[in-house]
């Protein structure tokens, strides 16, 4: 398979924060962005909360947006108030999760009751919405979690940042970064987006997508 580069209306960005490149991330609190306090089932296992206005409008596929739904689960959803793991997810998907923004989607816990140092911001300007899950627990560890981000444009742009220096390495093998494939059926024949390799926390990581365009042209790069 080829790596392929079109213009699209969802672009994934992956960004691997590290010491050296520490200008890239968000503090959430020095932005004075909002902590999730209140999760739909009362704690932050698998819950979600929202709807919260982002805004701006972003164009997601074929559609326009102005709210999104916060996961427990390292996923962002439009439209609907899931509270689903979406790991191994397709979209679209026969049931939900579905039409959603997956920068980890895992069985993830982040009940600052059982993990106090576990939190999830969001807030932004009108050039960006940003969503931040700060030691994210896999579900039933109390030892292994993942810091990220996930960052909205206006244009479209989807921006994925993992923080090594605030989460425990090595990653546990069963959180996975970025395992929801896009499908859609018609002339279009397949979107799919791969897992990632290495992990997120090594200088490089690969990931291998097919995106077919909509005017049947592709740069190779």
């Amino acid at each position: 398979m080829k790596n392929i580069f079109v213009i699209f209306s969802l672009i994934l960005i992956l960004n691997i924060t590290t010491l050296a490149q520490s200008d890239e991330w968000i503090d959430p609190v020095s932005a004075g962005h909002t902590a999730v306090t209140a999760w739909s089932n009362g704690n932050g296992d698998n819950s979600y909360f929202g709807p919260v206005n982002i805004g701006f409008t972003i164009p997601f596929f074929t559609r326009l947006y102005d709210e999104i739904f916060i996961n427990t689960n390292g996923y962002l959803s439009f439209e609907e108030d899931l509270d689903e793991t979406a790991d191994r997810a397709t979209i679209p998907y026969p049931v939900s999760p579905n039409n959603i923004v997956a920068a980890c989607a895992m069985d993830l816990n982040v009940d600052n009751t059982l993990h106090p140092d576990a939190n999830v911001y969001y807030g932004g300007t009108s050039s960006q919405f940003v969503v931040t899950y700060i030691h994210a627990y896999y579900n039933g560890s109390s030892t292994d979690y993942i810091t990220f981000q996930i960052i909205l444009h206006p244009n479209g742009n989807i921006k994925f940042q993992y923080n090594n220096l605030l989460s425990v390495e090595p990653v546990h093998p069963s959180i996975q970064v970025l395992p929801v494939e896009f499908k859609e059926s018609g002339l279009v024949s397949e979107f799919k987006l791969e897992q990632n390799y290495p992990n997120p926390f090594n200088p490089t990581t690969i990931i291998n997508y097919q995106l077919p365009p909509p005017d049947g042209r592709a740069g190779i790069e």
